[in-house]
């Protein structure tokens, strides 16, 4: 619909009519050309490229080379080899440490060692008391006095000759000192089993070494505890250290991979957390072949040597963030191997 307004009020409206008409006629068979070439399919594609064809025929030589350049660009990419690397978060550990755990239910007595004590193996470190067996030992010490009490009653009854019994009564008193032989026998077994539960209430510690729990006193002093609960971590800080690096699930096939191109023991540099301007260097012992799930992400567990001395501000459980070179590969998969990872998996799957 063509609407056409005049603000001349002397001019008639027939020429007006006349002249829009015209215009009409005119126009619209260009409105409709503009419509339906509007509506083609791909018409931004088709926009573009004839815009860079009109660029090529204007400019040949220029995008001659930057073709060529583009296609040296992916070459280099496709051949030149780059160091490939996986990072892996971790901590810094000793590689012999134990975890201590209560034998039994009961309340922490006595805390014999704090955060940072030297420890020989052997010694006891804490002393849980069980209310159970103190009264189970009370009750069976209570029954052995007194089948002892008995038993001897019926030994001294036996050996008076001046009051002999008839043969009846013999055979009854031989009974009953065989059956009292027998009781404080069991009970002299049961309390046995029940020192030897109460021994296992002393905690020792497996190995000599270093407590790592920090505030022991405040963490288990007269504090309640289930039997298999974590008490006290001890470890040999004098011993190798190891880093314990959890590499994602992700990454876990390209450490594979390395270790089966390359020396079995992949290279590894990390940074400590507290001190990252240094660098330092270890080697890749092995990789866990489960994938652990226990963090809420997925990933496997390494296992790295540290290569040369200990760190000199080394503590137990110092976040690490470490680098396992996994060969060579080419520098184009080197730098969009995520990118490559991301296509094949969620596109061309």
């Amino acid at each position: 619909m063509l609407v056409v307004e005049s603000f001349v009020a002397d001019r008639l409206p027939e020429t007006l009519s006349d002249r829009a008409g015209e215009l009409a006629r005119l126009s619209g068979p260009a409105l409709g050309n503009a419509l339906t070439h509007h509506s083609l399919p791909l018409l931004t594609l088709q926009t573009r490229l004839a815009r860079l064809g009109s660029t090529i025929s204007r400019r040949p030589i220029a995008v001659v080379l930057g073709a060529l350049g583009l296609a040296a660009a992916i070459a280099l990419l496709a051949i030149v080899p780059a160091n490939f690397t996986v990072q892996a978060d971790g901590t810094l550990q000793p590689q012999v440490r134990r975890n201590l755990f209560a034998p039994s239910d009961g309340v922490v007595e006595e805390v014999r060692v704090q955060h940072g004590d030297q420890v020989a193996e052997g010694e006891v470190l804490l002393r849980i008391r069980n209310p159970g067996l103190d009264l189970d030992q009370g009750r069976l010490s209570g029954e052995l006095q007194t089948a002892q009490v008995k038993l001897d009653a019926v030994r001294s009854a036996r050996s008076r000759p001046d009051h002999a019994a008839a043969a009846g009564d013999q055979d009854r008193l031989a009974s009953e000192e065989q059956q009292l032989k027998q009781q404080i026998q069991g009970l002299e077994n049961q309390l046995s089993v029940l020192r030897q539960l109460r021994d296992e209430l002393n905690v020792s510690s497996p190995l000599a070494g270093v407590v790592l729990t920090w505030n022991t006193h405040q963490l288990l002093d007269d504090r309640p505890v289930k039997q298999g609960q974590t008490l006290l971590g001890v470890a040999d800080a004098a011993g190798p250290w190891v880093l314990e690096l959890r590499v994602p699930d992700a990454e876990a096939g390209h450490v594979l991979a390395g270790k089966q191109d390359g020396p079995s023991e992949l290279p590894v540099t990390f940074l400590l957390a507290s001190d990252p301007a240094v660098t330092h260097r270890g080697h890749l012992k092995r990789v866990a072949l489960a994938t652990d799930t226990a963090s809420g992400k997925s990933a496997a567990e390494a296992i790295v040597a540290l290569d040369g001395p200990l760190p000199a501000d080394a503590r137990a459980g110092t976040r690490v963030i470490a680098r396992i070179h996994c060969g060579r590969r080419s520098i184009g998969y080197v730098w969009l191997h995520d990118l490559i990872d991301f296509v094949r998996t969620s596109l061309l799957f």
